[in-house]
Formats: structure tokens, C-alpha cells, sequence
């Protein structure tokens, strides 16, 4: 599908194109050759052969500093759950993630769990298909496992919704009985109540730059460059304070 989208653009004689690749390595359409050297900018996720110019969020650094909030409001039973592309259902087993930056979050959630203090009690991973029903049957293995967690961290809102419907099911209250965090803002997260903590990550910013990159590049002025620009952690009420 994405090659189909590229050639179409480039069968419209586009002067450049801005993409976001939909895997890491898997991207033998995308070369200089392939795109007829054409202005190129990556924005959201990274290539494994950095020849564009790309423009990504600091993912990883805010999963640390959610998971680090997390045990600093007394959280000892944690559970992640990640969605990605490429599998079925779920897995305890942390598959091939062919997106950078879901595995960005996934290892900046790592790195909290390693370097927090005191050191979590239980850590839960499932790596999850990203449709509601398999994101809904995890998070019920989740809620029914030996050590329930007291917080989970979901890396979109797709699976954020499934934590919220799950427990809205059981009548288990968010900030309460089971506190979350999510990656991505969106409206109706800091409308709800409690508003739901997330890491919010620059996207309008980010596409502002990447139009500003590629005008530049067509302009005949090419900066192959490599943007992270930071994500932060906004506190809302879906984490409770256990201490």
C-alpha cells in the first residue's frame, strides 16, 4: 500500500514528498533511485539507513520519566502494553517491532523499570496486536493475572481506549482502582475525568518542520539532518498517589 502511495505521488510529479515509513528496514522502495531523487523527508520514525532528512519526537527519553512518576506515586505493579504492527493477538515476548518509534517507547519503558527507585515489585509486558479485540483481551489478561498491575502504560490511544473499556466494564475506576498512562494527547484525554496523564509528543510541530525542511530541499538548499524534537510527561489525575 505505501508503495502504491509513493508511486502515485511521484506519477503526479510531485517536487518532493514527506513520508512516514512503515517499517524500519523493509524500505527498498524508498532509495534516491526508487523516489527519482526527488526531496525526501521522513518525519515520526527513522530508516535503518539514514539518507533523508528526519524529523522524530523524543519518545524514549518521556517512557523513562512516565514509568519514574509512576514509582514515585508509590506504583509497584506495572503493566505495559504495546501495540504492534505485523502480529496476532498477543505475546508476553517482545516480537520483531518494525516502527522505530514504538520500539523507542518500548525501550524508554525499559530503562524506567531498570533504573527506577525502589525497583518495581511486578512488571507485566504484552506486546499486542493493535485492533480492539485482541487489545481488549489483553488487557483483561492483564487485570486477571496473578499480580494485577496498578498502573498501566499504554504506547497509543487505541490501547489506551481498551484499558478504559475493560475497566469501565468491571467498574473499576481510573485514578482510583487502576491508574494509566498513554502516549499521545488528544482533547477528550484531558477532558475526561480524571484527565488522563500522557506523553505528549510536538506533532504539529513536528509537521510545520518537516513542510519548512522540504521547501528548502526543492529550493535547491538540502540538510540531511537528523531532528529529535523533545515529548514531555503531562500529570493528570489517572495516576493515583499510592504514598
Amino acid at each position: 500500500v505505501e508503495k502504491i502511495a509513493v508511486d502515485t505521488m511521484l506519477s503526479n510529479q510531485v517536487d518532493g514528498l514527506i513520508l512516514v515509513p512503515s517499517s524500519t528496514k523493509k524500505h527498498s522502495h524508498l532509495t534516491p533511485k526508487k523516489l527519482g531523487n526527488k526531496p525526501v523527508v521522513i518525519i515520526d520514525r527513522k530508516l535503518d539507513t539514514p539518507r533523508y532528512t528526519t524529523i522524530t519526537t523524543g519518545d524514549e527519553a518521556a517512557a523513562e520519566e512516565a514509568v519514574l512518576h509512576a514509582v514515585e506515586n508509590g506504583h509497584n505493579y506495572l503493566g505495559f502494553l504495546i501495540a504492534v504492527p505485523g502480529i496476532d493477538g498477543f505475546t508476553k515476548t517482545q516480537p520483531e517491532i518494525p516502527i522505530t518509534s514504538v520500539q523507542e517507547r518500548a525501550d524508554g519503558f525499559a530503562t524506567g523499570v531498570k533504573v527506577s527507585k525502589p525497583k518495581p515489585k511486578s512488571v507485566a509486558w504484552l506486546y499486542c496486536e493493535d485492533t480492539e479485540e485482541a487489545a481488549n483481551a489483553a488487557v483483561t489478561s492483564l487485570l486477571d493475572g496473578p499480580k494485577p498491575p496498578s498502573i498501566i502504560f499504554t504506547s497509543n490511544n487505541d490501547m489506551l481506549l481498551a484499558v478504559l473499556k475493560v475497566a469501565g466494564d468491571r467498574g473499576i475506576k481510573i485514578g482510583k482502582d487502576l491508574s494509566v498512562i498513554s502516549f499521545d494527547d488528544s482533547p477528550w484525554a484531558a477532558a475526561m475525568v480524571p484527565g488522563i496523564t500522557v506523553v505528549a509528543r510536538p506533532v504539529e510541530d513536528l509537521g510545520h518542520l518537516a513542510v519548512t525542511e522540504l521547501v528548502s530541499a526543492i529550493e535547491g538548499k538540502p540538510n540531511h539532518r537528523q531532528i529529535v524534537l523533545p515529548a514531555h510527561l503531562i500529570k493528570r489525575g489517572s495516576v493515583a498517589k499510592l504514598k
